[in-house]
């Protein structure tokens, strides 16, 4: 161990029957930091653990497995107190035995009684009673029994208590991701975003099982908690809706007021062209497009031109001395004509109807020969 800097230690709970294996241990560890590591491998809170390495002497927590001569791959021994009842306490919770941990003081109805027990005054009693419903609680969150779990939530188990590393029972549920168990300590008040003494946040500690359900869950819960303050707007909200839902384009307030006005602020980024500037930027040319000229015999439209009907004509130098097409003042000729044909023909009618009259009022004189000539 001393020329190991990173080893492994296999961990052997006799009180479970139980072994584990402890990843990343160096020869500077202290026992008290290897028993705060543990408590996340083992579920057994540090504060119970005793550790033995073969001569059955347990190690002290502030000496280093160096000093104890502690090789990599060796297997160290861990046992809990034996007094009130813990031993037995510990492998009923491992083992989800809910009757037997029901005689062994996890209630506030219960009857177990020991020694020191006796001796505790009423609100002493008490908190004896909850520190073991914890106890049960974190080992069987540990070990994913999910009956064990919700019996002790039903009987009073506080699920936000801590032990001295700052960790809870839901932390040892999401290390080994039990997610049955995460469900039900969360359904009953469990924090969700509590880091524990290391800092490390259930977060961080679900990503390093990689259990990505756990992961989910984790982040609607805290997402959750941390938008219940955060008013959300009505569907109905004016704030919520687009620009064309706020107005109806109906109304003639949509077209000329302050609302077509704000409409179209909202509906189009500053700068932007209107709709009508659009489409008389597209054929730019069709104003000052030169008149048509008559098509020859037997010229066909090209396909090109048969499949744009309205192509747009380009106007080169060539065609820069012909001049727009003028509206036509033929019907202004053609009203002066018919208008002076008609006072010809007027003025002809009137003089012939004068010579018939002259010629019928008129006195006939006599010719030589007896013939009268009209005058």
């Amino acid at each position: 161990m001393a020329q190991e800097r990173n080893c492994s230690l296999r961990i052997h709970l006799v009180d479970t029957g139980e072994t584990f294996k402890l990843k990343k241990c160096h020869s500077k560890m202290t026992i008290g930091e290897l028993k705060t590591n543990l408590e996340l491998v083992t579920g057994i809170p540090a504060n119970l653990q005793r550790l033995y390495y073969m001569d059955e002497g347990e190690m002290p927590d502030n000496v280093t497995l160096k000093y104890n001569g502690v090789i990599k791959n060796s297997t160290i021994t861990m046992k809990t107190w034996f007094q009130d009842g813990w031993q037995q306490l510990l492998h009923a919770a491992a083992h989800n035995d809910i009757k037997k941990l029901m005689a062994l003081g996890v209630t506030e109805d219960t009857e177990y009684s020991t020694p020191n027990f006796r001796q505790l005054d009423t609100k002493q009693k008490a908190a004896w009673i909850a520190e073991r419903a914890f106890v049960a609680l974190f080992i069987a969150a540990h070990r994913g029994h999910v009956s064990t779990v919700n019996f002790l939530l039903m009987n009073g188990a506080d699920p936000k208590t801590k032990t001295a590393s700052g960790r809870t029972a839901l932390h040892m549920a999401v290390v080994m991701a039990r997610s049955e168990c995460i469900d039900q300590l969360l359904l009953h008040g469990a924090e969700a975003d509590d880091p524990d003494g290391n800092g490390e946040t259930l977060m961080s500690l679900a990503q390093m099982t990689g259990h990505l359900d756990n992961i989910s869950k984790l982040f609607q819960i805290q997402w959750t908690k941390r938008t219940a303050g955060i008013k959300t707007s009505s569907l109905m909200d004016k704030s919520a809706l687009f620009a064309h839902q706020k107005y109806d384009s109906t109304l003639e307030t949509w077209r000329k007021g302050p609302y077509g006005t704000l409409y179209l602020a909202n509906l189009l980024k500053p700068g932007e062209p209107r709709a009508g500037t659009i489409r008389e930027q597209r054929n730019p040319v069709w104003k000052n497009r030169p008149t048509r000229t008559a098509r020859p015999a037997g010229h066909r439209k090209s396909s090109k031109q048969a499949q744009n009907p309205n192509p747009i004509v380009v106007i080169d130098k060539a065609q820069d001395d012909i001049s727009p097409t003028k509206p036509s003042d033929s019907w202004k000729k053609e009203a002066t004509i018919t208008e002076a044909e008609i006072n010809n023909k007027s003025l002809r009618q009137d003089t012939s109807l004068s010579a018939n009259v002259k010629s019928k009022g008129s006195i006939t004189k006599p010719q030589k020969g007896g013939q009268v000539n009209p005058s």
